[in-house]
């Protein structure tokens, strides 16, 4: 892989910003929904934070879900109660 197909990650709230541009856009979530085929009350949950973007709201927005994990040092990962 090159370091030309490496894009820039983006945060959960780097994302909501990019949809509530998109529903401005739109003139409205209502209108950004219709036209994105996914449901006012979803665009709504996922910009408040309620829900996780899905297939359809990351297709629309041209991005994608990445998942990645990290080895955590063990000493310092523990919970105490």
């Amino acid at each position: 892989m090159s370091l030309d197909s490496v894009t820039q990650s983006m945060s959960a709230g780097e994302l909501r910003e990019m949809l509530r541009a998109a529903c401005d856009a739109a003139g409205s979530q209502k209108a950004w929904a219709a036209a994105n085929h996914v449901s006012t009350a979803y665009t709504n949950d996922v910009l408040t934070g309620r829900r996780e973007p899905g297939e359809a709201i990351c297709s629309a927005l041209g991005v994608c879900r990445v998942v990645t994990y990290r080895e955590c040092n063990p000493s310092t990962s523990t919970v105490t109660i």
